[in-house]
């Protein structure tokens, strides 16, 4: 970093020499850049220099130190001065303090003072220096992040954070993120994907595309209006319209009605079917965040009413929940009946009278009473050495698939169909022990080269570890850990006999950690150790 530069203004020769002689002998962080006999000189000099400091004396022709140093504090209020004079006297040192004088040093000069002072400044327009350059990175901080800062207000909005707020607070916020927004009256507008989950994996990237170009379709269908809207989630938007004084509840409701129904057949359009909730108006902005809570809970009745649907907040009544709902208090019994009749007609019966008052309930109930059909269906299977999902990949039929079902009525097909299918798989001899075993065979054809347990196999066939391995040993005369050995070790013959590989790389070749342990294990199924074997093969 480059010196400090001090001009040096008195219009004694002398005074200047014997300033430069003490500073020139100084290990200071200074360098004087220049020296004048008045004040006029001294501005000439000053526009030329630009100098950090400028020490001066008081009394000169033409301009003395007090004027110059109006001047400069006028025109370089980054230059500090520093006086120095004969005259002690208390209206000096008061009208240089009014300047904004950094010190005042008297005259005689003694070099001890000079350099203390001096040297007191230097740190004091260093610290200043850098306090100046924190700030104003902090500055580019704040506009590089205004962006994201603007969203993350948007959301706080939303969230209802700004609830205690008064207007005032919320409009300079408004203000400073360049939102500019009317007074009047305001509507909530919560928009959401009826299907925001995908049956297959999406990387990032396409998800995070696809959530932009969908929530740039919501915000132009607003565009044309007052309107904040932010992102509630990735398949979730929220959007603040707002309205004159002039207009009243009546005609925001049918505004808002409206661009629903628009926003609606638009998205339908582009095959994101979305559903929109709207709110009652209200008058202040500190109520955002309710009403748009409240909008965001009437979206969850698209369960009852399907998807692409519009749905006034005013409109919705709030559910009964409890014993008095009517689900039925023998579920197990009648679902064993049922499975018992082996009927799929009867079945059709059964869903029917349980989800015949299945709108007075919530979405989490509901789903809550297919999940311990679920289990009931689970435990009677188990009984009889059954397994609906042996040695298929019916993705419907999965628990995600459940919880993917965003309306009442797909909750009731899933339900239906999955009771059909533990009919179907009663009958199903790939469904009984041998279909277990030879499922369990297969897996660990498929694995055998990697650290697989029995805990593996099971999770994968849909069965308990202790379960499986009754099952197996049963039908084959053997256990997991035994049939599995015995894979690896036929395997691992194959490969002492037919390459020339290390027996390290085979080690791991057939799913196996330590060279000693494979070792162990292949001398007590063959007796041999893997060298003799594949010795005694080549002769």
């Amino acid at each position: 970093m480059a010196p400090y530069k001090l001009l040096l203004v008195d219009d004694f020769f002398v005074e200047r020499e014997n300033v430069k002689e003490m500073v020139g002998e100084s290990d200071l962080d200074l360098v004087i850049v220049g020296e004048a006999g008045d004040g006029l000189e001294a501005l000439e000099a000053i526009e030329a220099q630009r100098p950090d400091f400028v020490l001066t004396d008081i009394e000169m022709p033409l301009m003395d130190g007090l004027e110059l140093a109006e001047r400069i504090r006028l025109q370089y209020p980054d230059i500090h001065v520093i006086f120095f004079t004969f005259y002690e006297k208390f209206e000096y040192a008061r009208r240089a303090v009014q300047l904004g004088a950094a010190s005042f040093i008297l005259k005689p000069v003694f070099k001890e003072e000079l350099l203390a002072e001096l040297n007191s400044i230097i740190a004091k327009k260093r610290k200043e220096s850098e306090a100046a350059e924190q700030e104003m990175r902090l500055k580019e901080r704040l506009r590089e992040s205004l962006p994201l800062l603007t969203d993350k207000f948007k959301r706080e909005l939303f969230s209802g954070a700004c609830r205690d707020w008064d207007e005032a607070r919320i409009r300079d916020s408004l203000s400073f993120y360049s939102l500019p927004f009317p007074e009047g009256s305001y509507l909530i507008m919560a928009v959401e994907i009826d299907r925001p989950h995908s049956e297959t994996a999406e990387a990032p990237d396409a998800r995070e595309l696809r959530t932009l170009r969908l929530g740039e379709l919501v915000a132009s269908s607003v565009a044309d209006c007052p309107s904040l809207w932010s992102g509630y989630g990735d398949d979730r938007w929220i959007v603040l319209l707002a309205f004159s004084r002039e207009t009243t509840p009546e005609m925001a409701l049918e505004e808002g009605y409206g661009r629903a129904e628009k926003l609606i057949a638009r998205m339908e359009a582009e095959n994101a079917p979305v559903s929109v909730a709207i709110g009652e108006p209200f008058e202040r902005l500190a109520q955002t965040g309710d009403a748009a809570g409240q909008a965001i809970r009437a979206l969850s009745h698209k369960f009852y009413r399907g998807y692409g649907q519009m749905i006034r907040v005013c409109d919705i009544e709030e559910r009964s929940v409890g014993p008095e709902a009517g689900w039925p208090v023998n579920l197990r019994e009648q679902m064993l009946r049922v499975l018992n009749e082996g009927d799929a007609e009867e079945v059709e019966r059964f869903v029917g009278r349980l989800f015949a008052q299945a709108d007075r309930h919530s979405p989490a109930e509901i789903r809550g009473v297919c999940f311990a059909a679920i289990a009931y269906c689970g435990q009677w299977l188990g009984e009889r050495r059954v397994d609906p999902f042996a040695g298929r990949d019916d993705a419907s039929l999965s628990w995600e698939s459940l919880v993917r079902a965003g309306t009442l009525q797909e909750t009731r097909e899933w339900l239906t169909e999955f009771l059909t299918s533990v009919l179907r798989s009663i009958g199903s001899d790939s469904g009984g022990p041998s279909g277990i075993a030879e499922g369990a065979k297969a897996y660990i054809e498929q694995h055998y080269q990697e650290a697989i347990t029995i805990k593996k196999i099971s999770d994968h066939l849909h069965y308990s570890p202790n379960y499986l391995n009754q099952v197996f040993k049963q039908e084959t005369g053997e256990t997991l850990l035994e049939y599995m050995t015995k894979v690896r070790v036929e395997k691992a013959k194959a490969l002492l006999t037919d390459t020339d590989r290390k027996v390290l790389d085979i080690t791991t070749a057939v799913g196996y950690n330590h060279e000693t342990y494979f070792r162990n294990v292949f001398k007590h199924y063959t007796g041999l150790t893997p060298k003799e074997y594949r010795e005694k093969s080549k002769r």
